[in-house]
């Protein structure tokens, strides 16, 4: 055993070094573990310089400020079915330490990510012993370290990691899949490799309860129970000597054998579905035609498997529409049938990409179209193809001991590894700065991706900071990606108006209106802008439909009394500020504009009830009250009449505006 670290003094540290040298000596698999940890810490670190990213992460600090750790609020957190209440809880303990720091939230996300490193290294190195790589447990010789080690790093530090890592929201994604590693590797342990093993219940249990934290966690690992079937089949080959009846017998068995996983993960299935239920009601739904459903569908693994072997031009959305949704699609069934052609020469390439699929596909999503092309997508489905690529060391190595594979081959082929590791690497650093801040994301996505949701939310962005000219700029190419996409055109509009460009503030409005006719601000600023356009019956008529879609906008019925006023209709507006004074009472200005229209249609004892209402209601009003004097020297009480005809002067004499 070696010696333990000298506390004192007179020990030299490189006495220290050595002895800590000699302990990972002793056990071999923790040196690459080491390594693994620390290129991944490192790859890494510039994420705790970053600050809060988007909407989600400001809300998410907002929510946390807003509740205590006490009985009452951990019991609403463990109620959050589909945000993952363990997930809510390292929130919690976060907001107790760092309060709104946000390097604290950042510093628990990479050790959670770093952890998940080394569960990948542990199951490659575990999963390597199976299947034509052989069976012996206690093989952990110099090409399976290695291998199981190349996995890790492929995984770790891929730039893909980097959203679900450097955004705090998507921590789900990252404490569900260590849950579901330690799961895995329990399973291992506790499943008989052969018909002479026993199986090994306490770990069976651990492997259980570990996916019961998981789906607390995060749904991401809810179609778990299949992955463990394509595993049993390969590579741990429990069905590989059982043939016809004994076969149907032996799938049965492991059926029953995951009854407890299948379990948890229909009462998941059940609760995110009445979860989804609960929140899309009252709210609209954005509608996707079928076939373009399905090609989305069947495009996101290539599209997926893109990104993953070229890393460039990442983004927090993506949006695939005309021809490259279709060659995308086309592609998948020609990979797929690729696949199945070679799946008895390489059955761990079906394998690792079944589960790719279960993992991709069967995961709830919120938004189909987005989320399953978004990059935290990855984190969990893109694990099998990190394990493939490893495992490819084993055989490379067993050519080269055979004399079927040259040295320099060999030192062509670790050399390019080096370097595409290095180059994840670097690319990794940069895209964790990348993520700094929400104005350097959406301006970095706009620029890198064809997709007019970045363009709509850099645009947001730039009007937040008073940054108009860009932001109309970002919202109309937004709209040159998507048409249809009315909030732009709403959001555009009003940023027109406020330039006074009215006219083209108008034509973007109406393709508001036009694409959801329920978009009231935009209806009211379209109709406010033909008013200025001198567009009356037009204005006339949006204002209409806006009272119809919603009767509770008193200030619309203010104005469409008003214009109609204007345009000598008065039985009209009257009856319409009648209706607005009748729903608020003690809206001053509505008696005002009631009472004048009344007293231009000659009823002036009418008229002066609103006028005293009006003079009543706004005190230091001079329209007020110089319209209530009128009216009552009309009426022949000139006294009144001169109390507030002085009232209305010394209002006006007293304003900054007449001095």
């Amino acid at each position: 055993m070696p010696k333990l670290l000298n506390p004192s003094p007179s020990a030299s540290s490189a006495d220290n070094i050595r002895i800590i040298i000699d302990f990972i000596a002793l056990c071999p698999r923790a040196i690459p573990l080491f390594v693994i940890m620390v290129v991944t810490g490192w790859v890494f670190l510039p994420v705790l310089q970053n600050g809060l990213v988007g909407w989600d992460d400001k809300s998410l600090m907002n929510t946390l400020h807003q509740r205590d750790l006490d009985g009452s609020n951990l019991t609403g957190i463990f109620t959050a079915i589909r945000s993952g209440p363990i997930t809510w809880l390292t929130f919690g303990l976060d907001d107790l330490l760092w309060w709104a720091d946000p390097f604290g939230y950042h510093w628990t996300n990479l050790l959670l990510h770093i952890a998940n490193a080394a569960a990948v290294y542990f199951l490659a190195l575990k999963l390597c012993l199976f299947g034509t790589f052989g069976n012996d447990k206690s093989d952990y010789s110099a090409p399976r370290l290695a291998a199981a080690g190349l996995a890790a790093l492929l995984f770790a530090i891929h730039p893909l990691r980097v959203e679900p890592v450097a955004w705090t929201f998507a921590r789900s994604e990252i404490l569900a899949s260590l849950f579901l590693l330690c799961s895995t590797l329990f399973y291992l342990h506790g499943i008989p490799v052969s018909r002479s093993d026993r199986r090994k219940p306490w770990w069976m249990s651990l492997s259980v309860s570990a996916y019961g934290l998981s789906l607390l966690s995060g749904t991401g690992g809810i179609v778990f129970p299949a992955v463990l079937l394509v595993m049993d089949h390969y590579p741990l080959g429990r069905l590989r000597l059982a043939k016809g009846p004994e076969l149907r017998s032996e799938v049965f068995r492991l059926c029953k054998e995951k009854f407890p996983y299948i379990l948890m993960s229909l009462v998941a299935i059940s609760l995110v579905f009445m979860a989804s239920l609960a929140s899309s009601s009252g709210r609209e739904i954005p509608r996707t035609s079928g076939v373009k459903a399905i090609a989305e569908f069947m495009a996101a693994p290539v599209f997926q498997l893109w990104k993953t072997v070229i890393p460039f031009a990442l983004s927090p959305v993506y949006e695939l529409q005309g021809g490259f949704l279709l060659l995308s699609a086309l592609a998948f069934l020609a990979l797929s049938g690729w696949i199945i052609f070679v799946a008895k020469r390489w059955p761990f390439l079906l394998a690792s990409y079944v589960c790719y699929l279960v993992l991709l596909w069967l995961a709830p999503q919120y938004s189909f179209g987005a989320e399953i092309l978004s990059d935290r997508r990855t984190y969990l489905s893109c694990i099998p193809w990190a394990i493939f690529a490893g495992a490819a060391v084993l055989p490379c190595w067993k050519a080269c001991l055979e004399g079927r594979l040259r040295r320099t081959h060999v030192s062509l082929g670790v050399g390019m590894t080096v370097a595409v590791l290095c180059g994840l690497g670097l690319l990794t650093s940069a895209q964790t700065r990348v993520w700094r801040d929400s104005e350097t994301l959406w301006k970095t996505a706009a620029a890198a991706s064809r997709s007019s949701k970045a363009h709509y939310n850099f645009a947001a962005l730039q009007e937040k900071h008073g940054k108009y000219d860009g932001a109309i700029h970002s919202y109309r190419r937004a709209l040159k990606m998507t048409p249809q996409q009315w909030d732009a055109h709403e959001r555009a509009g009003m940023l027109l108006q406020k330039k006074g460009e009215i006219a083209e503030a108008v034509e973007h409005l109406r393709n508001a209106v036009q694409f959801n006719p329920k978009a009231l601000d935009a209806r009211e600023n379209l109709a406010a802008g033909l008013v200025n356009l001198g567009q009356i019956a037009e204005a006339v008529q949006h204002f209409r439909e806006l009272l119809k879609l919603a009767p509770e906008r008193n200030e619309v019925r203010l104005k469409l009394g008003t214009i109609l006023a204007v345009e000598g209709r008065a039985a009209e507006a009257a009856e319409i500020l009648k209706a607005a004074a009748k729903l608020d009472p003690t809206d001053g200005r509505i008696s005002l504009r009631l009472g004048q229209v009344l007293a231009a249609q000659g009823k002036l004892g009418e008229s002066v009830h609103y006028f005293r209402e009006a003079a009543r209601l706004r005190h230091e009003d001079a329209e007020a009250h110089e319209s209530l004097g009128r009216a009552l020297a009309e009426l022949g009480k000139k006294d009144e009449a001169a109390v507030h005809l002085r009232e209305a002067l010394r209002i006006l004499r007293s304003t900054p505006a007449a001095r």
